[in-house]
């Protein structure tokens, strides 16, 4: 495909400029663009009833044979296939490009993305190095038109090579029987940027693609020279290509990040105008095209494929084809309106003109492209959630859903009965610190009851607090902690910071503090992430999360949280695995991030740290990627791990990288048999659910 690209590139140029003059060229750029956008618009509904795979293959077949049949006419009416020739390369090769990247990321997972891509565009360069000498040698050996034949055999190849793979399964479409393309634009933040930055980057590489086979044509007349000239540029462009995809390959695209790659054009065009403007000559301007279309086959294309890697198969093969190529192609049209102005209006001048146009596009497409990281970050959350749910609704609870406070819990209406008092005593609080301290768990309960509803004497809460220790009393002292309103926040969090403070007590009181969330109870729960038993860290980092959702204007740093997550994740594997909870869960645990089912097989360390990783990300979709992680689903898992890649700071990202990996590589049998069944729900049904989740986000916002 690429082989055939480079070969028609240099075809196209050298057969219509041996024919026409190059001051028609801007209108045949035109009349290009508006064919290309015809087509387009078509593939895109062919697209989403067909697949990719089947259209493009079938596109391939009719290519082939379209050019066979312009090498058999080009001898005896050139100047009518020197257009059609044109038109034919111009049109079907975008609509082909988009094509088979849309069948290429619906058929990859998102991890694996970044290194098939890689491998990809390797053997693209390949192909066009090779394309590229093989049209010049065959122009230079059996002239211009026999190039065609050469091309008509490479689509002929590409067809047959595709024929027979399995088509992808046709995207669902809505009730008008076809995928809309405004609503992808509406649910995908950054496709509208990634749009306009296609149009301005096409619209400064054809300006500049003007100038320079001008002065080409100056340079090197007509017929097979021009021909030879073109063939190598094209094949000197595919070996600087191969060198920057060398560089991509030894530089991860996390540390350049997509949208340093996706602004690599800009940067060359507008620095490249700027330069060419200052030092006239056709080396320079022929030197920029080389850069400017290297740039744009291996950085640029390397990171614009990837903003596609997350979207849903539907609204991807109803927007990809409209982005690549209509808007491509509008580009085109922007271009040929703004040189064929310039020629008409200020002949003289009209270079300068060409490039303070490119200069003014690539600092426009500059300041758009450093806004797609965020953007693209914001659509891995989203296509997170919603795969989610369609393996299994349970996985992402609805946004409506009110979550129960400890306050709605219910305490229970105990019994008020004084135990007998001592008359030779005077002072009931030494009285019922007597009772309290008794051994007697009869005696301890019915005190405890007994001043319920009343306020604690702040003499008497160590006391209570103490009997959190005690298994047989401990729920009513709890209550009767909780029922206080918070008066002792910070009698508690004192003895949950003390070392010495019995074990059972320290577990127990981060639920206590919970109740009557304040930012003094945050910041003791923060200090309790500190403590040496992994139960204690455990239920102060629930805790956190019921106070976070409970008060919303509460401020937790997210330095100690991360500082926390390292620390647990910094052990060995026989620790990081033995972990448990000695407190059986309540049936009401709000905190839960699983169902019944996989609650039992859920790896209590796991659960730690994504519980506090929730506290400083976007809660629900760290929710939805712990339950990822456990889903069995292999796609569902992968576009946790992206979301997870992007959302934890390097620092963090070190250590719990390996966790993370090895968690979805480890998927129990019977936890993967239940994953499946739940896959197998009916596309209308999926829709139904999706539309759900989009109708609540929409009420709650």
């Amino acid at each position: 495909m690429v082989s055939y690209q480079t070969a028609g590139k240099a075809l196209r140029d050298a057969v219509f400029l041996a024919h026409y003059d190059v001051s028609q060229l801007p209108a045949m750029v035109m009349a290009g663009a508006v064919l290309t956008i015809a087509l387009s618009l078509l593939s895109t509904r062919w697209m989403a009833r067909m697949g990719p795979g089947r259209l493009v293959s079938r596109v391939f077949l009719f290519s082939g044979l379209l050019q066979f049949a312009e090498w058999l006419a080009v001898g005896t009416f050139p100047r009518i296939v020197a257009p059609v020739c044109y038109l034919h390369i111009v049109s079907l090769t975008a609509i082909l490009g988009s094509g088979f990247w849309s069948m290429i990321s619906e058929t990859v997972l998102l991890r694996q993305a970044r290194q098939v891509y890689g491998r990809i565009g390797a053997w693209s360069t390949a192909g066009g190095i090779v394309g590229g000498l093989i049209a010049e040698r065959t122009g230079a050996l059996l002239g211009t038109n026999a190039v065609m034949m050469q091309m008509a055999l490479s689509h002929l190849v590409c067809a047959a090579l595709l024929w027979d793979l399995a088509p992808a399964p046709p995207a669902a479409v809505d009730e008008e029987g076809e995928a809309p393309v405004w609503a992808a634009f509406s649910n995908v933040p950054y496709l509208g940027p990634l749009a306009l930055l296609v149009l301005l980057g096409t619209s400064s590489a054809a300006a500049l693609d003007f100038l320079f086979k001008a002065q080409a044509r100056e340079a090197y007349g007509q017929g097979p020279e021009l021909l030879r000239f073109l063939a190598l540029f094209h094949t000197a462009s595919g070996v600087l290509t191969f060198l920057m995809q060398w560089v991509i390959a030894r530089v991860s695209v996390e540390r350049v990040g997509l949208a340093a790659l996706a602004g690599s054009v800009p940067a060359v065009v507008g620095a490249g105008s700027v330069m060419t403007a200052m030092i006239p000559g056709f080396p320079m301007i022929a030197g920029l095209r080389l850069l400017e279309a290297s740039a744009r086959v291996s950085l640029f294309k390397n990171g614009y494929e990837l903003f596609y890697t997350p979207i849903p198969a539907q609204e991807k093969r109803a927007v990809k084809t409209f982005v690549d190529v209509v808007c491509d192609r509008m580009g085109d049209a922007t271009s040929s309106v703004v040189v064929q102005t310039a020629l008409v209006a200020a002949p003289g001048a009209a270079r300068y003109v060409i490039l303070g146009f490119t200069a003014g596009a690539a600092l426009v497409s500059l300041r758009i492209a450093a806004r797609l990281d965020k953007a693209y970050h914001e659509v891995v959350q989203r296509g997170l959630i919603h795969r989610a749910h369609e393996v299994n609704p349970a996985y992402v609870e609805e946004p409506s859903k009110t979550f129960r406070s400890l306050n709605e819990d219910s305490v229970g209406p105990y019994l008020v009965r004084e135990y007998p008092s001592d008359p030779s005593r005077q002072d009931p609080v030494l009285q019922l610190l007597t009772a309290l301290r008794s051994g007697s768990a009869p005696r301890v309960q019915a005190t405890l009851k007994g001043v319920g509803g009343k306020p604690l004497d702040a003499n008497l809460a160590p006391a209570v607090i103490a009997l959190l220790g005690w298994d047989e009393v401990a729920h009513g002292a709890r209550d009767l902690l909780v029922a206080q309103s918070g008066r002792f926040a910070g009698l508690l969090i004192d003895s949950l910071c003390d070392p010495l403070q019995d074990f059972v007590v320290r577990r127990r009181i981060p639920r206590i503090l919970a109740a009557h969330p304040s930012q003094v109870v945050c910041d003791g729960l923060i200090q309790g992430l500190e403590d040496d038993r992994f139960e204690v860290r455990f239920q102060c980092g629930r805790g956190l999360d019921r106070v976070l959702r409970k008060l919303l204007n509460v401020r937790i740093d997210a330095e100690p949280v991360f500082a926390a997550v390292i620390r647990e994740v910094s052990v060995n594997q026989q620790i990081w695995d033995s972990r448990r909870l000695l407190d059986e869960r309540e049936t009401e645990d709000e905190f839960s991030y699983l169902d019944d089912v996989l609650r039992e097989r859920a790896h209590q360390s796991m659960e730690h740290v994504f519980t506090l990783l929730a506290l400083v990300l976007p809660r629900e979709p760290v929710r939805t990627a712990f339950r990822a992680l456990h889903s069995g689903d292999r796609a569902l898992m992968d576009l946790a791990l992206e979301y997870m890649d992007r959302a934890v700071p390097p620092a963090v990202k070190e250590t719990l990288w390996p966790v993370l990996v090895g968690r979805a590589e480890a998927i129990p049998e019977d936890v993967r048999e239940k994953a499946a069944r739940d896959i197998l729900l009916t596309e209308r049904g999926l829709l139904a659910a999706l539309k759900r989740i989009d109708e609540a986000d929409a009420a709650g916002a």
